[in-house]
Order: structure tokens, then C-alpha cells, then sequence
């Protein structure tokens, strides 16, 4: 079974991971299907700290899973502590503007660790995945990562800038492995790649990324029937890129829809 994987850690924003996790779980719900399985992880398997204290019990540690083909992986942003800890060591990335840390050295020195064992994870492990969406300012774990490379990528609007100067035309790397940052876009999704790369903007705009990935990788009728079961009436995104999803990342096989009509749907004979 396909898994949707949502990677979480201390000082991570909780609305940026429980937004896309909630919207999977009430399609769930509203199709009365189940065609994915979906797992919370963190770098060691631990309980994290979110912001602002929220506390995450994981399923399991990013150490023993490797995504496959039919697999997503959702990584959030978090506190501008995330991005220094990111880019920690090496001056091409240069660390978040802001107030200054309320975190202790010690903790500091444990959220680098912990963020590059993340970043070492999506390069080492996550290729072979079907799509990897980051939201926020996860963003930058994907761009620590190269996973942007030659493509389009978007974060929070506070954070644009900082995200060109990592790995955009401000950045000193060659214009083919550039990524185009994309300003004003509530996600931002590209046509082909192994694996498939999204990205949103910040916090809210998370919702709007799962909304429109799960129209593509179930059908329309879901998308509308999970909508509705949320009381959601979000953003259409003016920017998206309709993406070239393979076979293995397409998971209708709802069959209870009563007067829904699937749009993947045109025997008549209801959902493949």
C-alpha cells in the first residue's frame, strides 16, 4: 500500500504538517476508502516539541524507511531557528533574519543536528519516492537537500528572498541548477521529475497543496467530497502546474459515493 510520509521535528510549525496529514485523513473519511497508508516520523522516533510547545508522538524514525515509487513525503517548515539550523556551517546559506533564538546552545546544537540528519535522509533515501512537497519554510530543507534543482519552488512570503539567495539567482550556484522561486503562489507544483517536487507557501497554504494533490492523485469528486466534509473553501491557486502523475501515484478505488459522480470514472461502472 502507498504511504504518505510526514516528517516532523522540535520547533516545527504544527499547521504546516497537521493541515496536509488532516486533509488525507478525512478523504479517507469522505470517500470511505482507503488507499494509502499514512505515518508521522522524526529523525530518531522520538516525541519532538513543536512550536509554540505543541508536543508530536511519531510513528517511527525517518532512519527506517525508504520511500518508494507509490510513496509522498510531506516535510514542514517551523521557527526561523530551523533555517539557521539548516544551513548551519556553511556560508552559501546564509541564516534566517529575526529576533534572536529563545533557544539554550544546547538545544540549538541538537535542532543541527537533528535538521541534518533530515536533509542527509531526502538526499540518501527519498530519491526513489513518488513526490516530495515541502511547506513553509521546509522549503529550505529541500533546498539544503537539492531537490530543487532546475525547478520551481516557492516558502512564505517572509522568507522569498532568503530562499533566492540559497539556491535561486541570487545564489552562486550555475544557472542550470538554479531553482525559479516563484513570488505569490499558494503552491507550486512542477510537470515531471523522479520524484515530483511541490512546494507551498506558508502555514495555511499547506492545506491548499494537500487540496489540490489529492484532486490529482484520487479524482475531482473526492477532492469536492473532502471539501465539503472540512467546511473548506480555500484558495484556487493561479500558479499550479497540472503534474504528469505516474500509475503509482494515482489511488481512487473509492466505490461508496452514492449520488458522486467520480470523474475518473467513464464506464459508468464507478472508480477503477
Amino acid at each position: 500500500m502507498a504511504t504518505l510520509y510526514f516528517v516532523v521535528f522540535n520547533q516545527a510549525e504544527v499547521l504546516d504538517f497537521s493541515g496536509p496529514f488532516d486533509v488525507f485523513s478525512m478523504a479517507r473519511i469522505a470517500t470511505k476508502s482507503n488507499p494509502y497508508d499514512m505515518k508521522i516520523l522524526s529523525w530518531d522516533g522520538k516525541p519532538i516539541r513543536g512550536i509554540h510547545g505543541f508536543t508530536v508522538v511519531p510513528d517511527g524514525s525517518i532512519a527506517d524507511v525508504s520511500p518508494g515509487k507509490d510513496d509522498i513525503v510531506f516535510i514542514p517548515g517551523g521557527a526561523t531557528d530551523i533555517i539557521t539550523a539548516i544551513g548551519a556551517g556553511d556560508p552559501a546559506y546564509p541564516p534566517a533574519p529575526g529576533d534572536p533564538s529563545a533557544l539554550t546552545p544546547e538545544e540549538q546544537a541538537d535542532l543541527v543536528k537533528e535538521c541534518a540528519a533530515i536533509v542527509t535522509w531526502l538526499q540518501r533515501d527519498c530519491q526513489g519516492a513518488g513526490l516530495l512537497a515541502t511547506i513553509c519554510v521546509g522549503a529550505f530543507f529541500g533546498a539544503r537537500a537539492g531537490i530543487f534543482e532546475g525547478v520551481m519552488a516557492t516558502t512564505h512570503h517572509g522568507f522569498l528572498d532568503l530562499l533566492n539567495k540559497w539556491i535561486g539567482s541570487a545564489s552562486a550556484l550555475p544557472c542550470a541548477q538554479q531553482a525559479k522561486i516563484i513570488d505569490g503562489a499558494r503552491y507550486v507544483t512542477n510537470p515531471n521529475g523522479a520524484p515530483l517536487i511541490m512546494s507551498s507557501a506558508g502555514v495555511s497554504a499547506g492545506i491548499d497543496l494537500a487540496m489540490f494533490l489529492l484532486g490529482q492523485i484520487m479524482c475531482p469528486t473526492a477532492q469536492r467530497m473532502t471539501e465539503n466534509l472540512m467546511e473548506y473553501n480555500g484558495t484556487r491557486n493561479f500558479a499550479a502546474v497540472i503534474p504528469n502523475l505516474p500509475p503509482d501515484l494515482r489511488f481512487c478505488g473509492f466505490r461508496d459515493y452514492g449520488a458522486h459522480q467520480c470523474a475518473c470514472d467513464t464506464s459508468g461502472a464507478g472508480p477503477a
